[in-house]
């Protein structure tokens, strides 16, 4: 039988959750765990939200100063959603994001 993983291994798993496609290590560490899930789906929904954002961004640079800023406020706004999940996931709270945050369920 696998030993459980302590509080802080399930804190760092659901914090790493929001940076990038880390969310990926809760499906080999913490794969069973309710709040790692949750992290790990608010990441995910964070991540696709990323990219299709990101792809906007190249096709807005078509013209110049329209793409620099529309790439600066997203990339501000993709940095504020990632921060305000890791304070969620460092303080233990299950707070969805705010607007994007009720848009899929990838994992249940």
């Amino acid at each position: 039988m696998a030993k459980p993983k302590n509080d802080d291994t399930v804190k760092m798993i659901s914090i790493l959750s929001y940076i990038g496609f880390l969310w990926i290590l809760g499906f080999f560490i913490e794969k069973e765990n309710k709040y790692v899930k949750f992290h790990m789906n608010q990441g995910i929904i964070l991540f696709f939200i990323e990219i299709v954002l990101g792809f906007l961004s190249s096709i807005f640079m078509v013209v110049p100063l329209l793409g620099k800023i529309f790439a600066s406020a997203v990339g501000l706004i993709c940095l504020i959603y990632m921060l305000l999940g890791i304070l969620n996931a460092a303080q233990g709270k299950k707070e969805k994001l705010p607007i994007i945050g009720n848009l899929f369920t990838f994992i249940d």
